[in-house]
């Protein structure tokens, strides 16, 4: 491709990159049909005012998915989806929101427009773009050309067909410091853009030299299957030299964001509704090769919370797929705990010492990695058989930490009924008291949600509330405000006096506001602020509850109530806290404890509007 020729293609591919504005946002909604945009991927019947159908994000043999085209809304009884046209083009598609808008764009015939300020950005990340793609086909061309016939065979030794090497577009990195820079420059793709990309590194006397050298090349490929980075394997034993060396970040690359073989993978892993997990180029490209295709991969690093929300998107089910050996446990363990947080349900399955994932698959085939997989433990089952071995639990002092470890990982679970269920269970395993290992539970969750306090010796405040009885308070608060308009305004006003901490509920309650300032704050609009597509599966199963539930003044009122007495006691906690550590305060500190105990019996008892205290609050902590 000639200079003249990227350049443009990137002015072509620039309006693509744009942010899109607003009001250009409602005008493909409103020109768009959910209903026939749905109908491309799902087979739909009229039942009375909806359309229904197998939902296309879970395996399903009753239809549970429905789409509304009055309120133009979808949404899955069974699996919880729901949303605009936009965020079922997300999920199906599996793009961001501004490549849902565009796609929805595209079939509307609707040109988008650039928004003030955006251009330089766009333009840089389409070079960047640009960039990567010459240099995957670059790498691809010396792998099957005269310098790349040792990584070739090194490829072919692993057992690598040319059909797997095509699908995850592996190539080869010559030897030489400016192999590629010249190449690319001859391309006429400037130093600067392939130096910001991560192609080459600059040198401190001056000029530029290749990052990637003697290597085996994978391409990294971002959701619409576009290459954002790359990581190469070397093909020495020079020590000296790291085996995996990355891209490095990049504005169109994160690392935590990003998993390997997932464009490749998202179509197995919705069909299946699990993701294997694993953590090399290797492991995922062998298991891909061997039929097992529903596999992403971390590449060595810890699965982070931005990754698991990635594969969330196609499945609430995961396998960790790791090493036996004791990073490979530590990988799983923290990658778990990640998932957990996530609300995900995961189980660990691991290969015999001495082996990895690839290796095992290529010794005894698919058969016995799916046994193994079918094997896989929940998170606290493999957490407590791998902390009690060697381990006499006959010695009471050694239950003990044993239980210690495994709940710390049992307080990741965000379900209180689920926690309740894995302490039950524990505590039949060790011989424990129940009541014992709930206490422990309970201090684990307050040392998560407030890491920095010291918390010596029992205390005396108020017991916190459970965090999930708050956020269940704000989602209702929320979902009252978006169904009921005789309580709207009541709700409206309460919670502009509160900080919600629901991460969701604040997502919702942020994108109502900004509908409500156009006039109009019905729940279209409200999804058409949302890009989240959790968050508009929550305001679409809000709008498939029977409305009489939310026109209880009670019910807010009670709401409001369990929020404010949640603050109420923080404060307390903080109170107590600083009642320990300062002694020549102790008097007025212990006036103000009594304050907010007294107005605490006052919100119980129903003697104080709730959505009022904000005020009180305030005087209270000062």
């Amino acid at each position: 491709m000639s200079g003249e020729n990227v350049k443009t293609s990137c002015a072509v591919l620039v309006e693509r990159a744009m942010r899109i504005p607003g009001h250009k946002i409602d005008e493909i909604r409103q020109a768009v049909d959910i209903v026939d945009i749905v109908s491309g991927y799902v087979s739909l019947r009229q039942r009375g005012k909806n359309y229904f159908g197998l939902c296309p994000f879970h395996q399903e043999k009753t239809p549970s998915f429905s789409v509304n085209p009055q309120m133009q809304i979808f949404r899955c009884f069974g699996c919880g989806a729901g949303g605009n046209v936009f965020h079922f083009l997300m999920r199906i598609e599996g793009v961001s929101f501004p490549e849902a808008v565009r796609m929805a764009a595209e079939r509307a015939g609707i040109p988008l427009e650039l928004e003030e300020g955006e251009g330089e950005r766009a333009r840089l990340q389409e070079l960047l773009y640009e960039a990567n793609k010459l240099a995957a086909d670059f790498y691809r061309e010396q792998l099957f050309g005269p310098e790349g016939k040792t990584a070739l065979e090194y490829l072919r030794f692993r057992g690598l067909t040319e059909e797997t090497l095509e699908t995850f577009g592996v190539g080869y990195a010559p030897e030489g410091w400016e192999r590629f820079a010249v190449w690319a420059g001859k391309k006429g793709i400037s130093p600067e853009v392939l130096e910001q990309a991560g192609l080459i590194v600059r040198r401190e006397g001056g000029g530029f030299y290749d990052r990637f050298r003697h290597r085996v090349m994978f391409p990294l490929f971002n959701l619409s299957g576009r290459v954002v980075g790359f990581g190469g394997r070397r093909l020495t034993e020079d020590e000296s030299s790291p085996k995996y060396i990355n891209s490095p970040e990049t504005p169109i690359y994160k690392k935590g964001e990003t998993l390997y073989g997932l464009y490749q993978a998202r179509e197995a892993i919705r069909a299946s509704d699990t993701a294997i997990i694993v953590e090399g180029y290797m492991d995922l490209i062998s298991l891909h090769q061997s039929g097992i295709r529903n596999v992403v991969a971390t590449l060595g690093t810890a699965l982070t919370p931005e990754q698991a929300r990635l594969i969330r998107r196609y499945t609430r089910n995961a396998i960790l797929f790791y090493d036996s050996d004791s990073p490979g446990f530590k990988a799983a363990l923290r990658g778990a705990e990640v998932m957990l947080s996530e609300e995900m349900e995961v189980k660990i399955a691991s290969v015999v010492p001495g082996e990895d994932p690839d290796s095992y698959v290529r010794t005894r085939g698919a058969e016995a990695v799916l046994r193994e997989l079918g094997r896989a433990e929940s998170l606290i089952s493999f957490r407590l058989r791998r902390e009690s071995e060697g381990i006499d639990l006959r010695d009471p002092d050694a239950r003990a930490r044993v239980a210690s470890r495994v709940l710390e990982s049992v307080s990741y679970i965000q379900n209180p009924l689920r926690r309740h269920a894995h302490v039950s269970w524990l505590a039949e395993q060790l011989r424990l008291e129940e009541r014992f290992l709930t206490g422990e539970l309970s201090r684990l969750l307050k040392l998560r949600a407030h890491p920095g306090v010291l918390r010596p010796g029992p205390s005396t405040a108020p017991a916190p509330h459970a965090k999930s009885r708050r956020n269940e308070a704000e989602r209702t608060l929320v979902r009252i405000l978006l169904r009921s308009t005789s309580l709207r305004e009541y709700v409206r006003e309460g919670l502009l006096q509160i900080k919600l901490q629901d991460a969701l509920a604040r997502q919702v309650w942020e994108a109502f506001c900004k509908a409500a300032e156009t006039g109009d704050a019905s729940i279209p609009l409200v999804l058409s602020e949302l890009e989240d597509p959790e968050a508009a599966a929550f305001v679409a199963s809000a709008s498939e509850e029977p409305e009489e539930f939310f026109q209880s003044p009670q019910l807010a009122f009670d709401c409001f109530k369990a929020i404010c007495v949640e603050e109420i006691d923080r404060l307390a906690r903080s109170l107590q806290e600083r009642m320990r550590t300062n002694r020549g305060e102790a008097a007025e500190l212990t006036r103000q404890f009594n304050e907010l105990l007294q107005l605490r019996r006052r919100v119980e008892n129903g003697e104080l509007d709730p959505r009022s205290l904000a005020a009180e609050l305030t005087s209270a902590e000062g």
